[in-house]
C-alpha cells in the first residue's frame, strides 16, 4: 500500500517569506522586482516549528513533498527554492515540485497559506486543503496541523 501524500507549500508555510522583511506581515509593500534579485528566496528563514512538524508527519507514515509556485519569469526563484530545501530540509531534496498550478497535482493533503487561490483547485482533484494561517503563532499552527 502506498503512503498518503502530503504536499507542503514553501513560502509562508515552511519559509518565512513575509517575515524576511521588516514591514507589516499582512501586506506585500515591496516591489515585485525584489523577488528577481539573487538571494531573495535563498535567505528566507524557516518558519518556527516547521522542522519538527514535517519530521512528525513523516514519522506518521506520510509521503511529504514540497509543492511551491515559483516566480514564473524568474529562473533564480526556481533555483533558490530548490537550494533552500537542500539547506533546510535536505531529506526532501528529491521531493520538490515547482509549478504554476497546484491544482494539477493529486494528493491526499495540501498544507498552504493561500486558501483563496488553491483550496478549490486542489480539492477538485479529491484532496483536502489544510490552511496554514499566516499571522498566527507558527509553532501553534504546526502543532494543530500535526494533530489532524
Amino acid at each position: 500500500m502506498s503512503k498518503k501524500i502530503v504536499y507542503v507549500d514553501l513560502d509562508d508555510t515552511i519559509a518565512d517569506f513575509r517575515g524576511h522583511h521588516s514591514f507589516p506581515k499582512d501586506v506585500y509593500p515591496f516591489g515585485v522586482h525584489e523577488m528577481y534579485e539573487p538571494g531573495f528566496f535563498l535567505n528566507l528563514k524557516p518558519m518556527a516549528g516547521s522542522h519538527s512538524a514535517l519530521r512528525q508527519i513523516m514519522r506518521m507514515g506520510y509521503d511529504v513533498q514540497i509543492l511551491s509556485q515559483p516566480v514564473a519569469e524568474s529562473a533564480i526563484s526556481y533555483l533558490e527554492k530548490a537550494q533552500w530545501i537542500g539547506i533546510h530540509f535536505p531529506d526532501l531534496i528529491g521531493k520538490i515540485n515547482l509549478t504554476q498550478d497546484k491544482g494539477l497535482f493529486k494528493g491526499h493533503y495540501l498544507i498552504d497559506d493561500n486558501l483563496p487561490k488553491w483550496k478549490d483547485k486542489f480539492e477538485a482533484n479529491g484532496g483536502k486543503f489544510i490552511h496554514f494561517e499566516y499571522g498566527r503563532n507558527h509553532r501553534d499552527m504546526w502543532k494543530e496541523i500535526c494533530d489532524f
